[in-house]
């Protein structure tokens, strides 16, 4: 009879260990969190990336909730959008060269950085423009380095 009455009590108790998740503290990246379970953790992005914020809450499901913060973050890293302000050095068919402008972050890896427009708007950009370049992922650290571009518009 006693036996009977701590199985229910015990189902309760490995449900709670496998389901219930335990907060971690903020990081110092811009404020993520993370709330661990043994079989998913949640992590509520909210990490500073070149210019913008990259805030967005993702479940990840047994076995990526083992992974660390940080190897989580370089899967994440590719959906981030960053931008920066460029001038258009030559337009080759669908590739453009451009020099980040004084101050963005991407002159700090490249002074030229490549980029395709095969699948962008036509803006009417020309050599010289003043153009802002809106990317996902990281710029790749090729000479001339390479981006992902996603959009791409006039300044000036």
């Amino acid at each position: 009879m006693k036996k009977k009455k701590w199985m229910p009590i015990a189902a309760v108790i490995l449900l709670a260990v496998l389901f219930v998740p335990i907060p971690a503290g903020p990081y110092k990246d811009g404020g993520t969190r993370e709330y661990t379970a043994l079989t998913y953790k949640i992590v509520n992005w909210n990490r500073i990336s070149g210019d913008s914020v990259y805030d967005k809450t993702k479940v990840y499901l047994f076995p990526e909730n083992f992974k660390s913060i940080d190897n989580l973050w370089y899967m994440e890293n590719d959906k981030a959008e960053s931008s920066f302000i460029a001038t258009v050095i030559e337009i080759n068919g669908s590739s453009v060269l451009a020099e980040p402008a004084e101050g963005e972050e991407e002159l700090r890896i490249s002074d030229e950085i490549s980029f395709s427009i095969k699948e962008l708007d036509d803006i009417g950009a020309e050599v010289g423009s003043v153009v802002q370049i809106t990317y996902t992922g990281s710029v790749m650290e090729s000479y001339p380095a390479q981006i992902n571009a996603t959009n791409w518009k006039l300044v000036r």
